[in-house]
């Protein structure tokens, strides 16, 4: 029995406990893997741009400091090669060598003092100086609201006046004035505005009006105005006609009177342009038409009747015929 005891207190007795010697595995992701190996290489390549980069200063520097030496021997400088000038007759030669060609003339450039513009006082503080400057600035101004309106014609005195004025005070002043002062100029300048003004008072030269170029009678029968005076006295025509053949019909007798009319102030207003062996038939187509005019007046007389206004208007008067005498 005592034997049986001692056995289970044995197996209750704690085990002791025995530390494991092994290692322990970490698992790692794919993207855990995927980023270790990549670390490595990209510091690398950081690295190696670093050290590129400072290579390439260091030898850029070097070159320049020594480009003397090294750059005419790789860029040689180019070296232009001139024809040689080919060789000149002999008579050429002789003309040459005997008389040498005058130098151009060279057109003397407009004086810049001279030109009109306003004067400046800051150069000189004399007072009869300053008085000068002063009274041709204001023919000056008077000038130029004249420019702008032609009309003002009473400040052209006002300004031959004060420009006439200034000139005499800046020739008083010419034996004294400093060198730096252009009082010749400033005169010159006065004198300007003066020829100025003298060219202004000119009257203009009217231009002779040019005289009308002559129409030849092919192109004036086809002119717009001749046709147009053919129409109106061939419509006059056919409507005197229908009155002579019925006498009574005294209306028809103002529209041929008013054809006929502007028909013959066509041709009148055509005969200046017309050459003149064209004129005898214009001279023949006017008197046919005011003759047409006289006829129809001389038919209203003999009826009776009066031309007039419609009724309850006033009378209308006929103007008269102009003095035309027909060729003979």
């Amino acid at each position: 029995m005592i034997p049986i005891l001692a056995f289970m207190e044995e197996k209750k007795a704690p085990t002791p406990e025995v530390k494991s010697t092994a290692t322990k595995t970490i698992r790692l992701t794919r993207a855990e893997v995927y980023a270790m190996r990549l670390r490595t290489p990209r510091k690398k390549r950081l690295a190696f741009s670093l050290v590129g980069l400072l290579i390439a200063a260091a030898l850029g520097n070097v070159l320049w400091y020594f480009q003397d030496h090294w750059l005419p021997f790789w860029f040689p400088p180019e070296t232009s090669v001139q024809p040689e000038p080919e060789a000149a007759p002999p008579a050429a030669r002789d003309a040459s060598t005997a008389a040498p060609m005058p130098p151009p003339a060279v057109s003397p450039e407009p004086d810049e003092e001279a030109k009109l513009d306003f004067l400046s006082a800051a150069l000189w503080d004399d007072p009869r100086f300053i008085l000068g400057v002063r009274t041709f600035n204001q023919a000056f101004d008077r000038y130029r609201r004249f420019l702008n309106d032609r009309t003002q014609a009473p400040l052209l005195p006002q300004i031959e006046t004060g420009a006439a004025e200034a000139v005499k005070i800046f020739e008083a002043l010419r034996p004294e004035a400093p060198p730096a002062v252009p009082v010749a100029a400033y005169a010159e300048r006065g004198k300007n505005l003066l020829a100025e003004i003298a060219r202004l008072r000119q009257p203009a030269v009217p231009v002779a009006a040019a005289a009308p170029r002559k129409v030849p009678a092919e192109d004036l029968r086809r002119h717009p105005d001749f046709q147009n005076a053919s129409r109106l006295f061939n419509q006059a025509l056919e409507q005197f006609n229908q009155f002579k053949a019925n006498t009574s019909r005294t209306e028809l007798l103002d529209p041929v009177e008013d054809l006929a009319r502007q028909a013959g102030e066509k041709f009148e207003a055509l005969k200046p342009q017309a050459s003149p062996s064209f004129h005898p038939e214009l001279d023949r187509l006017i008197h046919q038409s005011y003759g047409l005019v006289s006829a129809c007046r001389g038919a209203r007389l003999k009826a009776g009747e009066s031309r007039s206004s419609p009724a309850g208007g006033p009378k209308r008067r006929r103007p008269p015929l102009p003095a035309y005498q027909p060729p003979p």
